[in-house]
């Protein structure tokens, strides 16, 4: 199920032409891959070792977590624009 999701995602991607080797979008999408499924792959059970008191006694859900960082760290990017670099030819 969660493979069909993720497709779904990169169809709707190369649907809206999103420029995926663009920095930011290519830096979101890494740390969303990395902490979603490095963290169900590298703890057990797929939580990480960060615990929200009884709301999450187990610990984060990996993949829920890499969502939610994703989206803070897109918001940033979004709040942040990139310096304005200039070239001389």
């Amino acid at each position: 199920l969660f493979g069909v999701i993720g497709m779904q995602g990169i169809a709707l991607m190369v649907e809206n032409k999103v420029n995926l080797f663009e920095p930011r979008t290519l830096a979101v999408g890494a740390i969303i891959m990395i902490v979603g499924i490095g963290g169900n792959i590298g703890y057990p059970g797929g939580f990480l070792p960060i615990t929200v008191g009884e709301i999450f006694p187990n610990g984060l859900p990996a993949i829920a977590t890499g969502a939610v960082v994703g989206i803070l760290l897109n918001a940033v990017f979004l709040m942040f624009e990139p310096p304005k670099m200039e070239f001389d030819q």
